[in-house]
C-alpha cells in the first residue's frame, strides 16, 4: 500500500511532495509482547495438533485452539509492525503515521497535500 500511495502522490504532485517510508524498531515493550504472542501461537498450535494426547479438553476443543493460535499470530504481527509513512510538502511534514498510528484514506491525504500547497503559495 505504501508504494501505491507514494507512486500516486509523486505522479499527482511531482517534486513538491516527498513520501518516506521505513520500518523502525518496535521498542522493547512491544517487541517483548510480540515475542510472547509468538510463543503463545506456537504453543496453541502444538496443543491443537497433538489434541487429546495432551489432555481430553484440548481434544474436544481443537478448533478453539487453532483459532486462538492464529489470533495470537495476528496480534504478534501487529506488535512488531512499525512501518513509517511520512508525507512532506515543500519540506514541511503534513502527515506522519508514526505520530497518528494509522495510514490516512487516500482522499484525506490528497486534501492535506492540496491545502498545504495552497497555503504555501
Amino acid at each position: 500500500m505504501f508504494a501505491d500511495y507514494a507512486n500516486a502522490l509523486q505522479q499527482q504532485f511531482g517534486n513538491n511532495v516527498r513520501v518516506e517510508g521505513e520500518n523502525y524498531p518496535p521498542g522493547e515493550f512491544r517487541e517483548a509482547l510480540g515475542r510472547l504472542f509468538q510463543l503463545a501461537f506456537m504453543g496453541a498450535l502444538v496443543a491443537a495438533l497433538l489434541g487429546g494426547s495432551i489432555h481430553p479438553f484440548i481434544g474436544e476443543n481443537r478448533t478453539m485452539f487453532f483459532v486462538g493460535a492464529f489470533v495470537c499470530n495476528m496480534i504478534s504481527g501487529q506488535m512488531l509492525q512499525t512501518g513509517a509513512f511520512e508525507v512532506f510538502v515543500n519540506g514541511e511534514l503534513v502527515f506522519s503515521k508514526l505520530k497518528t498510528g494509522a495510514v490516512p484514506e487516500y482522499q484525506k491525504l490528497m486534501h492535506l497535500i492540496q491545502s498545504s500547497l495552497s497555503n504555501s503559495r
